[in-house]
């Protein structure tokens, strides 16, 4: 199992169907985007939290607010 470190990014929405996301980075420089089913979770997330996320097993395991 792997696990990361991230931290928020960017938030809003993207594309033409204004799809709610929420951009986390590494340190390290790798990126995760996450798509969210609507943009009330926008509200759970601000710029610079910080979250572990563990990846393995081929699911993915994260703590996120929500």
């Amino acid at each position: 199992m792997l696990q990361r470190f991230f931290t928020v990014t960017a938030k809003g929405k993207k594309g033409k169907n204004k799809q709610p996301f929420v951009e986390l980075r590494t340190d390290a420089g790798e990126r995760l985007t996450v798509y969210l089913e609507s943009a009330a979770e926008l509200a759970a997330y601000n710029i610079d939290d910080e979250f572990a996320v563990a990846i393995g097993g081929g699911t993915w395991q994260t703590k996120l607010p929500g």
